[in-house]
């Protein structure tokens, strides 16, 4: 690893290197003058050029977004469907993919198989069919509506019956013999 180096390695990595800096650049540097501009009075934000550091600083534009635009509304409408839905995302696909990993039980192939056929229908083909659906339950403009929406996907019913079988079934053994139920 710390052999030698060529003058051809080192030049091509210099100029790889240099390569990169100049493509992080055209990223950060529009990221850092949106922040440098929205830290900035109004007076300070409308006058050209690219700003490096805040011009007269000032968090009157924050202030600004979360009373005036009332952006709690939304934050929060965020937050709560995405750690519900991922919550119920997680719990359903690993009731299911449990269940579907126990060996004993019935048509297992044949329910794996279906979950399977759900993964090849895209969603487009059942967009139409879920939102009248959520129309006949009045769940429609509800958050959740949102939630269920994601409620489930066979490629995590599929994960997780794949790591439920992963498992020994000696651990499980073990564990019924100490006193544990099938929930725990």
């Amino acid at each position: 690893m710390f052999r030698k180096m060529t003058v051809g390695r080192l030049a091509f990595l210099i100029l790889n290197l240099l390569f990169l800096l100049i493509i992080a650049s055209t990223m950060i540097v529009p990221l850092w003058n949106a922040v440098a501009e929205s830290l900035s009075s109004n007076f300070g934000s409308m006058q050209p050029g690219i700003l490096m550091w805040p011009r007269q600083f000032s968090f009157s534009g924050y202030k600004t977004i979360w009373t005036v635009l009332d952006l709690w509304q939304p934050f929060e409408n965020s937050v709560l469907v995405s750690v519900l839905g991922t919550a119920l995302h997680v719990f359903l696909s690993a009731m299911a993919g449990y269940a579907l990993a126990q060996p004993a039980l019935p048509l297992r192939r044949t329910m794996t198989v279906f979950i399977l056929m759900t993964m090849m229908i895209p969603f487009e083909a059942i967009m139409i069919p879920f939102y009248v659906t959520m129309q006949e339950f009045g769940l429609l403009n509800t958050l959740v509506a949102l939630i269920l929406s994601g409620a489930v996907s066979g490629f995590s019913i599929l994960l997780m019956r794949n790591f439920f079988q992963s498992i020994p079934m000696d651990i499980l053994e073990a564990a019924k013999i100490d006193g544990s139920g099938q929930f725990r």
